[in-house]
């Protein structure tokens, strides 16, 4: 499963009097099921709502108890990865629509993409058609963009978690995190 996005934009640039302009955008998203079946994988990490608690919270206190006192870089990612998790899933896009004409029906969107992706986790895939009206409204493409990017973030906070965990208890977690884009290729730190 590939959640990543591509963005593909022709940027023209006037060598003569130095005016640049943009040709065209194309963006390339996932299928929309490929993003709803990833956001069931994923469902646990973003209970938020009435107070639920998430198990990231018990798994870095564990961490944080197996630190040894002078592993000061353990530390540093640590300090990251309570900061990534208390901001996830982060907001990225604030995605604004209404019809054309301001006198017409309909809905109008003033929501961020972290937003929209929970509305699409809790109205199409948990609890039925909640927010169907505002979904309908957005489009596949926009919804499936914003649902595609919480998917992306959660799996690489997982994988990020997964590595800290590595470099602390390797008897619990015995490999490296494969798909890590921030410590994939730094070595267990160590201090001097």
């Amino acid at each position: 499963m590939n959640l990543g996005q591509q963005l593909h934009m022709n940027f023209v640039v006037d060598q003569a009097t130095g005016q640049s302009s943009l040709a065209g955008i194309r963006q390339v998203i996932p299928p929309k099921e490929q993003v709803a079946y990833a956001l069931t994988l994923i469902r646990p990490l973003t209970l938020t709502k009435k107070g639920d608690r998430l198990a990231w919270v018990t798994v870095l206190a564990a961490l944080e108890y197996f630190r040894p006192a002078d592993a000061t870089n353990v530390s540093e990612h640590l300090t990251q990865l309570r900061e990534n998790w208390a901001q996830y899933p982060p907001r990225r896009m604030r995605i604004m629509q209404a019809p054309i004409d301001p006198e017409a029906a309909g809905v109008r969107v003033n929501a961020w993409d972290n937003e929209i992706a929970r509305m699409f986790l809790y109205g199409d895939l948990v609890h039925g058609d909640d927010n169907a009206e505002l979904l309908d409204a957005l489009g596949d493409d926009q919804v499936v963009f914003s649902a595609g990017a919480m998917a992306s973030d959660g799996f690489m906070l997982v994988n990020n978690t997964y590595q800290v965990m590595h470099w602390l208890r390797p008897d619990i977690a015995p490999n490296d995190a494969h798909f890590s884009q921030l410590l994939a290729q730094e070595k267990p730190p160590k201090d001097n």
